[in-house]
């Protein structure tokens, strides 16, 4: 893209971006990322290049802020509360359900210590169970990977699946009462998480580390949703996207580098979202795997490291896992996740239409506006 172009005009369908590009190779590096924290090594290859950023944190902020952008634009691409609650349940939850599942019945008895008996018959078992409501959290199993260097975490990538749920709430929220049209709503709704977030930076920022890192990418979703509502006046152009750039690498060495970053990742990322390239522009016409892989490679790699006794080290880990992730992402997208999206979205309208008989005529034309 070597004009400028307003960002409103780039939109198009799903095989002219990049979206899907960008999320996969995003789950390659949380991957990556994992592979040297579940090991024990302290921290990821390219740490050392920045004192407030990592790669594998700057993927996980552009993962929120295409979700911002995407789901914002879903709420108007359809104002249909149903519908909305209906894409994002058969998106999420399906393969979600299934992992916990896959988790706690098949491959949590093999590897524990706890014979079978004890293990099923211990309460952390069926506690296990709530991940798969998003609702609560609780990621241990009796018996399990207790000996690793990371000790009994069964799958910690879920806890962001936790914070996109409340944020899609919030679009829902937003949209159903109709703030979502007022334009300037969101730039004033972004103070709360900044100021959050400036607390705990300020205050200690790993001791806060969920209220931290929850502030951070609340941050980049409102960013993203930002930008979508304002679609019709960013200009995507060369000569914005450079200094932003230089922006945003300079960040990395200043201490309070986040807060550049809040402002310069969403324009890089969006940027490079809407380039036109053949190769990446259909990056996602056999499926989209990247949410397979996100939710998959976790525990995957938990369990690689504990067959290991722990002498796996970090890059033999990340090439062992990726391929069986992505397996089992390809098998996840095509059994579970491609037939649950297919599933008939209900809607308001639909409803209303279902039983039109029964309902005043005036109320049903007020729906349908």
């Amino acid at each position: 893209m070597s004009k400028a172009t307003i960002l409103d005009k780039s939109l198009s369908q799903r095989n002219t971006n990049n979206f899907d590009f960008f999320r996969f190779v995003g789950s390659i590096i949380v991957v990556l990322c994992h592979s040297f924290g579940l090991t024990g090594t302290p921290c990821e290859p390219f740490a050392g290049v920045s004192i407030t950023e990592t790669v594998g944190w700057t993927f996980l902020a552009s993962f929120f802020i295409a979700s911002g952008f995407l789901i914002t634009g879903s709420w108007f691409s359809d104002e249909d509360i149903l519908s909305f609650v209906s894409k994002r349940i058969l998106r999420i939850y399906p393969a979600l359900i299934c992992v916990v599942i896959l988790t706690a019945f098949v491959l949590a008895p093999l590897i524990s210590h706890l014979s079978l008996k004890e293990y099923f018959l211990d309460g952390r078992t069926y506690q296990y169970l709530k991940n798969a409501s998003l609702l609560s959290l609780p990621d241990r199993l009796p018996g399990v990977f207790t000996d690793n260097k990371f000790p009994g975490a069964v799958n910690g990538s879920l806890w962001t699946l936790r914070i996109e749920l409340k944020l899609y709430a919030m679009v829902a929220v937003l949209g159903v009462t109709r703030l979502l049209k007022i334009r300037y709503l969101l730039p004033a709704l972004v103070v709360l998480p900044i100021s959050f977030f400036l607390r705990n930076y300020i205050g200690n920022g790993e001791a806060l580390f969920a209220d931290y890192h929850t502030s951070a990418l609340t941050i980049y979703f409102i960013m993203g949703a930002i930008y979508y509502v304002f679609r019709d006046k960013i200009i995507l152009s060369i000569h914005l996207f450079v200094p932003a750039s230089i922006l945003y690498l300079l960040s990395f060495y200043i201490k309070y580098g986040p807060f550049i970053a809040f402002f310069t990742l969403p324009y890089l990322f969006l940027y490079l979202a809407f380039l036109k390239n053949s190769f990446t522009n259909n990056w996602g016409k056999y499926g989209d795997y990247s949410y397979g892989i996100y939710i998959y490679a976790f525990p995957l790699q938990q369990t690689i490291i504990w067959a290991s006794w722990n002498k796996i080290q970090p890059w033999q880990l990340f090439a062992l896992s990726t391929p069986i992730t992505i397996i089992l992402a390809v098998m996840s997208w095509h059994l579970i996740e491609k037939g649950a999206m297919r599933l008939k979205k209900p809607s308001l309208r639909g409803v209303f239409s279902q039983f039109s008989g029964f309902v005043p005529r005036n109320l049903t034309d007020r729906v349908d506006r």
